[in-house]
């Protein structure tokens, strides 16, 4: 692939020289000269792109190899979620995970929490279904008939494009303040924790006008990283791989959080918080087990090392099977998760990382 690109560049590049050059120098009069200028040119040009590739092979071989934090979402929802996150932590197979503070296990994953206290937790900021955290009369523009959330992501995203003197815009950013500020408030009361990290449900925090309440909450509530998506595509996966994820909407989900990444990046470095240095589990969001897994994890095998940010996070969904209380009753607030979680993908990812050797990460 190295060598490839570079390749076609030289091609385009010798086609094109010999394409143009003839008809620009037909206005020379000296024919030595038109014949030196001929040869000279694609040889300089050639000399040029060589220099430029091995440039790039140097620093490449600079990069430093670095194993990423495997973290899990959802600790919190069900438990279902907190069996398998707990046992991957227990087998010291899990670096981090992010609690859902309206999650209907929330409580239960609290009385865990000598054993969660061994990793980084993170705050899994939920707007888009489960109870607020907020009372639900000073939030009325995100809540349903059901006093559920129901703060969409293409409804948000489509919010964030207003204009700033939008009326709606204003309601909409004044109660996510306020719902934001309730659930930043819980996980501290719940954990003890004052150092903040956050990332979100459904990958909601990374929408401009979430992301820049968070911002302005920073110093008031000690945020001192928020996640991105940033995420390199596998390669040598089957090509069955690539058509689930375009069938299924992975490639336009990626797609979308690549670019929101691409303009939050610099909003996060700009506030003086870090973010992870890059990320993969978008592209192929619940399927991060087998040839999936292995292909992503090599993703990480050459990453810049960035001072302010941290090493590059994995991310995973892992779950027990649901119950039937779950799946009736226990999730009823959470329909957007109960259908993911109802899949056995949750498992498969569990027992893939579970068996998994951190020594086989990078396997040649």
């Amino acid at each position: 692939r190295f060598a490839k690109r570079w390749l076609v560049l030289q091609f385009i590049c010798n086609v094109s020289l010999c394409s143009t050059l003839p008809l620009a120098l037909t206005q020379l009069p000296n024919k030595y000269a038109t014949t030196l200028i001929f040869v000279l040119t694609p040889t300089i040009v050639n000399a040029l792109i060589w220099f430029a590739a091995a440039n790039f092979s140097k620093n490449y071989l600079k990069k430093i190899t670095i194993l990423p934090i495997i973290h899990a979402d959802d600790l919190g929802l069900t438990k279902a979620t907190n069996t398998a996150i707990l046992d991957l932590i227990d087998n010291g197979k899990l670096n981090s995970t992010s609690l859902l503070v309206n999650g209907p296990a929330a409580n239960e994953a609290i009385d865990h929490s000598k054993k969660w206290q061994k990793i980084n937790l993170h705050l899994h900021l939920c707007l888009t279904e489960g109870k607020p955290i907020a009372n639900a009369s000073y939030i009325s523009s995100l809540i349903d008939k059901r006093l559920c959330l129901k703060a969409s992501f293409i409804k948000l995203l489509f919010v964030s494009i207003l204009p700033s003197n939008s009326v709606y815009k204003k309601r909409i950013k004044a109660h996510l303040r306020i719902e934001i500020n309730a659930q930043i408030n819980k996980y501290k009361e719940l954990t003890k924790l004052s150092n903040i990290s956050i990332d979100g449900h459904q990958h909601i925090h990374l929408i401009p006008i979430v992301l820049e309440i968070l911002i302005n909450l920073a110093s008031e509530h000690n945020i001192s990283w928020i996640r991105t998506t940033k995420e390199n595509y596998p390669v040598n996966l089957h090509t069955m791989d690539w058509l689930k994820t375009l069938i299924n909407g992975g490639l336009l989900k990626w797609s979308i959080l690549q670019l929101l990444t691409f303009l939050a990046a610099p909003r996060i470095a700009k506030a003086g918080l870090s973010t992870n240095e890059s990320f993969s589990g978008v592209l192929f969001t619940g399927k991060m087990f087998g040839d999936v897994l292995s292909k992503s994890l090599k993703v990480f095998k050459k990453t810049d090392a960035n001072s302010q940010n941290t090493i590059p996070l994995l991310l995973i969904h892992p779950a027990d099977k649901l119950s039937k209380f779950e799946k009736t009753i226990g999730l009823r607030d959470f329909p957007l998760s109960r259908n993911f979680f109802s899949s056995p993908n949750r498992m498969y990812e569990w027992h893939a990382i579970k068996t998994r050797q951190k020594s086989n990460y990078f396997e040649e």
